[in-house]
């Protein structure tokens, strides 16, 4: 993975800055406060997004620290290629801190999980194993505590392949809380309540074998066997009849009675309608006044051209009006009659659909409906007469054992509990205590279960802990031959051997002795702790060079031998995107000098 470019809308100093970055090494020059550390924590930022302190802290945490000098923005756009894939990094710092929004520009697809896909580009990377190995300032050249537990954690989080898919103390946890979940799940009395049970089971059964309770018990079982069959019967019957109340969506009685109500008052309503009918004879009538009502206007007209009898002028006329009107009262009524037909008719039909699925309206389409309603209503009141009497043989404890109960020894009454004899109480607790024992046992077998699995966890703790063990303290195993590769090249051969134990102390393997790091020079200790972050960081990238590795200001201390001898390593064995961040020029003119190929970026 590299870097490609970085546009920041705002970030510190940093506003509409543009900066482009190559391939290999890229030298970013400034003095001092020109921006070059804001550079580096805006490129942080893009990869880890910024988390923000809470109270006071807030005021002085990193958020606040690079809100941005000028303009409203802050945030920033990063272009990064992947895998022939290039992927623009957007992050409004002001509209989420932490989340940020992934664009794939060689499918024009936009990312899902964005976060996840980042971790993903950066091996997984934290943010503390971040700064402790591919990102390098001045001050963190030398190991210190933060480096040695991100080491510890990371080898301690690897298998026996070298991948980074087993994290033990995640597995811990999340065994541990399934040893919890387990733990409550637990019948923690079920074994008690079991052999109290078993107890009372034995002195009932006891007690029944006695010749004259045995009788009675038998006779007590026939009759329950007997009134179980009547239940199943019964049972099946209402099931019967309540699928086919569903078929007609019926619920209860009361419902269907309603039902049928409505429909007894539609047909009486429609065929009373029919009775009363007035729409043909006041057609007629209406007919008639209106052809009358003619007749009269001729004669007005008539008499009226004529100038003749002037009376017989004006009786024609009012004969006209009267004949107008009543023929404009009885279309009215005529309206009206044929409308409250037609609206009886429709409320009619509309139920003959509901119940039948069709309109039209017979007299033996109503009679079968009707019919139909009546067969409804009864299977309803039915079904719940029946369910009334499957409440109360289910509520009904025992039956009778008396032994006149019928000149044949019929024992089919249910009776109420006061009613109960001994014999029958005693079935029914022996009964009980069986079926709870049941229950009982299941129980029993799970907490076996749930046991051997708690088990298992311990187990499987255990060996974490102990595999877990064995991994951290072989911590310099993981480093010594890769940094001792690096030292012999960064120091041009002067040194070729390192130790390194699992607390990250260092030692010069000479020819004489061990010599601790604290005892060379300052330059050579500096090029010691380098090579032991270059070994931490390829060790973390699963043995590749993928990430930009990035220097802040890391070379101060080198002489120019050194430095030579560190970039000259870096443009021939360094396989990833390199970018150094210096205020000084000597970088760039050493790369100049030894024909290595650079960009350089000036701020």
């Amino acid at each position: 993975m590299r870097i490609i470019d970085l546009q920041i809308e705002g970030f510190g100093k940093l506003n509409s800055k543009y900066v482009n970055f190559s391939d290999g090494i890229n030298v970013v020059t400034g003095h001092n406060e020109a921006g070059k550390s804001t550079l580096h924590s805006c490129i942080r930022a893009m990869f880890y997004g910024m988390e923000r302190a809470k109270g006071v802290a807030a005021l002085t945490d990193t958020y606040s620290h690079f809100k941005p000098w000028f303009g409203k923005a802050y945030g920033a756009i990063m272009r990064i290629e992947h895998e022939d894939h290039v992927y623009r990094i957007e992050r409004d710092f002001y509209k989420d801190p932490v989340g940020a929004v992934v664009f794939d520009e060689t499918t024009l697809e936009a990312v899902p999980y964005a976060d996840d896909f980042i971790d993903a580009l950066l091996n997984n990377l934290s943010i503390q194993a971040y700064d402790n190995t591919i990102s390098i300032s001045q001050l963190k050249l030398s190991a210190d505590e933060s480096m040695a537990k991100t080491l510890k954690q990371y080898i301690v989080n690897m298998d026996t392949t070298g991948n980074r898919s087993l994290n033990c103390e995640k597995a811990k946890k999340y065994l541990n809380e399934q040893k919890r979940n387990l733990a409550e799940e637990i019948s923690a009395d079920a074994a008690k309540k079991y052999a109290s049970n078993c107890s009372e089971i034995k002195r009932i059964e006891k007690e029944l074998a006695t010749p004259e309770k045995a009788a009675k018990a038998k006779e007590a079982a026939e009759q329950q066997k007997k009134t179980e069959t009547e239940a199943q019967a019964l049972s099946r019957s209402i099931d019967e009849d309540r699928e086919f109340l569903r078929r007609h969506g019926v619920h209860s009685s009361e419902q269907v009675i309603d039902a049928e109500k409505e429909y007894i008052n539609a047909v009486t309503s429609y065929e009373d309608e029919i009775k009363s009918n007035t729409v043909n004879t006041t057609r007629i009538i209406y007919i008639v006044c209106l052809t009358l009502a003619f007749i009269s206007a001729l004669a007005t007209v008539y008499f009226f051209s004529a100038q003749t009898r002037t009376l017989y002028t004006l009786a024609a006329g009012c004969a006209t009006v009267v004949f107008l009107i009543l023929a404009i009262v009885f279309i009215i009524i005529c309206i009206v009659s044929k409308g409250r037909f037609e609206k009886k008719e429709e409320e009619l039909g509309e139920l003959l659909v509901r119940y039948s699925g069709f309109d039209d309206i017979t007299d033996e389409r109503i009679d079968r409906v009707g019919n139909k309603l009546f067969e409804i209503k009864q299977t309803a009141i039915n079904v719940e007469a029946k369910e009334e009497k499957l409440a109360e043989l289910t509520k009904s404890r025992g039956f009778s054992v008396e032994d006149d109960a019928g000149e044949e020894g019929e024992t089919d009454i249910p009776v109420s509990q006061e009613k109960l004899d001994s014999v029958n109480v005693l079935i029914e607790d022996l009964n009980a205590l069986k079926a709870r024992n049941v229950l009982l046992k299941d129980e029993l077998v799970k907490n076996e279960h749930i046991n051997e699995n708690m088990e298992a966890i311990d187990i499987a703790l255990e060996t974490i802990d102990r595999l877990a063990e064995d991994m951290k303290d072989s911590i310099g195993v993981y480093l010594n031959a890769e940094a001792s590769k690096y030292i012999k090249e960064l120091t041009d051969g002067a040194y070729d051997s390192l130790s390194v134990d699992d607390e990250l102390n260092v030692f010069l393997n000479t020819a004489e002795k061990m010599v601790p790091v604290e005892q060379v020079s300052s330059g050579t200790n500096n090029q010691i702790y380098m090579a032991l972050r270059l070994a931490g960081a390829k060790l973390m990238q699963q043995g590749q060079n993928k990430l930009p590795l990035i220097f802040d200001d890391s070379f101060v201390n080198y002489d120019e031998g050194r430095l030579a001898s560190a970039l000259r390593w870096l443009s021939g064995s360094y396989e990833g995107q390199v970018i150094i961040f210096s205020c000084h020029t000597r970088e760039a003119e050493i790369l100049a000098e030894n024909n290595i190929g650079f960009n350089k970026i000036a701020l």
